[in-house]
């Protein structure tokens, strides 16, 4: 990359600022970022700086742009510097997981809300890209219950977004056992994606009429009983509290059962990706009450986390992700002076002198 970090998350910002209607917003959705990108403070518009919290309210709640062009813009972006890294082997591979999660909310009034899998809140699909050390969320769709589309036709749609003649080398999907059903897997055949790897229930039958959990080797090549093309099995032991839970993984590639338990493994990686996204980008704390406030706070989040991501990974992984995140914001130098003057606003009022941040 000719590029150093800064100057590519500076100009994909100044793009995104670019598609605002005039230097006011522009200003709010800097300060917005910022708020994201702070590890100091919660992320909430009571704590945003050189804004008040009814201003960033309103930015969010009105639509300034359609959802989609902020994603296609961070899109392109990403897509860009994920090509740009390089290619070697099986680190190269691209692995597109596909998971379900929740940001977990109580109340009526929040738009979206839903109870699913005994969890009440907005349920999210979301599409998780990696190469290498750098992942990036490329994308989400909401699952809105029943007599909308399912989570695996929401699953499907956002794989359609990225077909594989979009990237320049191997593509693997990644799934759990909760999109391992034949509409899946065929769904993503036909899309072009031939290499799927998709966890499977230990009670799905074969072909011959015997139970998943009844093999004894991995890596051996079955027929499900209501899919016609051929499967690789394998699982996967993994601890948990205190026992062994055993992992089942459908591949429609041939290879070994220790690398298809390997590879699978990888895909619990995007966990990690949801718990840094609600906990240390504010995804969890999203509270507003209207739809177009509620995915620009999401799409918020994760423009917030794929710069931090980017950051750490040409830091060479000597960054985690708050101090990668922590990084980017000192480079903010216009929003952390504005914030600088806020608060000597706010330190002038006790004193006898008073002093006034005027916008110029």
């Amino acid at each position: 990359m000719k590029k150093n970090p800064n100057q590519h998350i500076n100009s994909l910002l100044e793009t995104l600022t670019g598609l605002l209607w005039n230097k006011r917003e522009a200003r709010t959705f800097r300060a917005l970022v910022a708020l994201f990108l702070s590890t100091e403070l919660k992320t909430t518009l009571q704590n945003i700086k050189g804004l008040s919290a009814s201003t960033a309210s309103r930015f969010l709640s009105c639509e300034q742009l359609p959802n989609e062009v902020y994603w296609q813009t961070l899109n392109d972006w990403q897509l860009e510097m994920l090509k740009q890294l390089p290619k070697q082997g099986r680190r190269g591979d691209v692995l597109l997981k596909i998971d379900l999660t929740c940001i977990e909310k109580t109340g009526k009034k929040i738009p979206f809300y839903r109870l699913f899998n005994r969890v009440f809140g907005i349920q999210l699909v979301v599409l998780h890209a990696c190469i290498g050390g750098l992942s990036f969320p490329l994308g989400y769709r909401i699952y809105k219950g029943k007599g909308q589309a399912t989570t695996v036709e929401l699953a499907l749609e956002l794989l359609a977004a990225f077909p594989p003649l979009w990237w320049s080398s191997r593509v693997v999907v990644l799934a759990d056992a909760g999109f391992g059903s034949s509409d899946f897997i065929n769904g993503c055949q036909l899309l072009g994606f031939g290499r799927v790897l998709v966890g499977i229930r230990c009670d799905r039958k074969l072909r011959n009429g015997r139970s998943i959990d009844a093999l004894t080797k991995r890596g051996e090549q079955h027929t499900l009983h209501d899919l016609a093309i051929p499967l690789w099995l394998s699982w996967c032991d993994v601890k948990r509290e205190g026992s062994k839970r055993r992992f089942f993984v459908a591949s429609t590639f041939a290879a070994g059962g220790a690398y298809l338990a390997r590879r699978y493994r990888r895909r619990w990686m995007i966990e990690s990706f949801f718990k840094s996204v609600k906990h240390d980008f504010g995804l969890k704390e999203a509270r507003l009450r209207t739809k177009t406030g509620i995915r620009l706070w999401i799409f918020l989040a994760c423009l917030a986390f794929s710069l931090a991501s980017f950051k750490r990974y040409l830091s060479q992984q000597t960054l985690n992700l708050l101090q990668a995140a922590t990084t980017i914001l000192d480079t903010l130098t216009d929003v952390r002076l504005i914030a600088l003057m806020s608060d000597c606003e706010r330190l002038s009022r006790a004193c006898s002198r008073p002093l006034k941040l005027v916008w110029v």
